[in-house]
């Protein structure tokens, strides 16, 4: 019986992942980060030719077994990609291929209705880096190397299990499945270790590979709200944490909703760990209970990325406002625009309407701002909250109600068929006489 699996990492840049000057040309527009990959793997060729990752390691394996679970033959049949470097000069677009390493594929190794696979792939960047590194010879031109290093295991029950083993510390890595399911990712990025140490014996290709934390994927709600909010640029209080140090502790009151950047975080309930959060999960503690029933802390050796999300909900509604009655101008300017004196009713509108963009902004910054402010909120804030809820609910319920009743139009148009009848009728005529001439 022949069994064949895979399992393949995608890796890639994320925004604000780079520090120091290296930062410089992805500020300038020059270089670029990447979009997150999607959480379901369809068409890796098609990927490879929009450029939608840096470097792609395929991990693919076949094992023949005898009827009796003996492994008969065995071998691989995937392989590494790597991406192109991309910049943009002015209107001009140049692209730089990187540099490839060989795949380094270890021997499989034989078990009892087993075989192990475990392949390293990689490159570095096709321009040059000139950088201080660590260890000889203390100076770099190449830039450094990315890789990851993958392990798959498959039995002569026909099941298989794959995972990431090793890994540079930069870029961010994502894992997935024979079936092209995201399975897990890498948890955090140090680009300064890697721009630092990366190279020569330091990388598989040389003396030694990086172990790598990998982290269950976070769910997939999740996945487009954190990627949506870092796509739109959203001021957010980011913060580090070292590891050991709690983010929140176990009965502490609170409202606050974090966003977890980079690292991992544990979580434990009296003393006990029940679970481990990765990069893009959104950690909110307390609730409606107020009090939050886990103790959430770093626990990688590297600094844990947080964004604290509380004002994002202020950035947001002044845009949700201004969509609501984004209808109202619309409306109000095909009426002017038939009314009678059109002129001058629509200088007055447009006085008027950014006078109350201008009071409306000003209005809802301020609440904004009260009600995402730090420390214990005021007691207006709570009211305030209960009767817009009440007033909504109101609101739902008479337009529920209302559903099945025939309403005319608003009293605005039925004004406007006053204001220009004669103009209106001219049209129509001559939209009838255009008609006949046109048939």
């Amino acid at each position: 019986m022949r069994v064949e699996s895979s399992i393949t990492s995608i890796t890639w840049i994320p925004s604000e992942a780079i520090k120091g000057m290296p930062k410089l040309p992805f500020e300038w527009g020059v270089a670029h980060y990447d979009e997150p990959p999607h959480d379901r793997l369809l068409d890796l060729d098609a990927m490879e030719e929009n450029d939608l990752f840096r470097e792609a390691n395929e991990l693919k394996a076949w094992v023949e077994f005898a009827d009796d679970g003996a492994i008969a033959e065995c071998g691989y049949s995937g392989g590494g990609r790597i991406g192109v470097t991309r910049l943009k000069l002015g209107r001009r677009e140049i692209a730089f291929p990187a540099v490839k390493y060989p795949v380094i594929q270890a021997d499989p190794e034989l078990r009892d209705g087993e075989a192990r696979f475990v392949q390293s792939a990689g490159g570095h960047m096709g321009l040059p880096a000139p950088r201080r590194v660590s260890g000889k010879p203390f100076l770099r031109i190449q830039s450094a190397s990315a890789w990851t290093t993958l392990e798959l295991v498959i039995r002569a029950d026909g099941t298989s299990e794959g995972k990431m083993i090793g890994a540079s510390p930069f870029p961010r890595h994502w894992v997935y499945d024979a079936d092209g399911v995201l399975v897990e990712k890498s948890a955090s990025v140090d680009f300064e270790r890697w721009y630092r140490e990366s190279h020569g014996k330091h990388t598989p290709w040389g003396d030694e590979d990086s172990p790598t934390i990998a982290t269950a994927v976070e769910s997939e709600l999740e996945r487009e709200l954190s990627a949506s909010i870092m796509r739109e640029g959203a001021k957010l209080e980011r913060r580090s944490l070292d590891a050991g140090e709690a983010l929140i502790t176990q009965g502490e009151e609170g409202q606050d909703l974090f966003l977890l950047l980079d690292g991992v975080v544990d979580v434990e309930v009296d003393g006990e760990e029940v679970a481990e959060l990765g990069p893009g999960t959104l950690i909110e503690c307390g609730g409606y209970q107020r009090s939050c029933p886990a103790v959430l802390g770093a626990a990688t050796t590297d600094d844990l990325g947080i964004a604290r999300m509380n004002g994002v909900i202020g950035d947001i509604l002044p845009l949700a406002i201004g969509v609501a009655i984004s209808p109202i101008p619309i409306i109000a300017a095909i009426l002017m625009l038939f009314s009678a004196h059109a002129a001058t009713t629509s200088s007055g509108f447009l006085v008027g309407w950014i006078a109350g963009i201008v009071v409306a902004v000003a209005l809802f910054t301020a609440l904004a701002g009260s009600i995402g402010g730090d420390g214990p909120q005021a007691a207006w804030v709570g009211w305030t909250k209960i009767l817009l809820g009440v007033l909504l609910v109101v609101v739902g319920i008479r337009q529920w109600r209302g559903r099945h009743e025939q309403h005319g139009p608003p009293s605005g148009c039925r004004r406007s068929t006053g204001w220009a009848s004669g103009r209106h009728w001219d049209l129509v005529s001559r939209s009838r006489r255009s008609t006949r001439r046109i048939c």
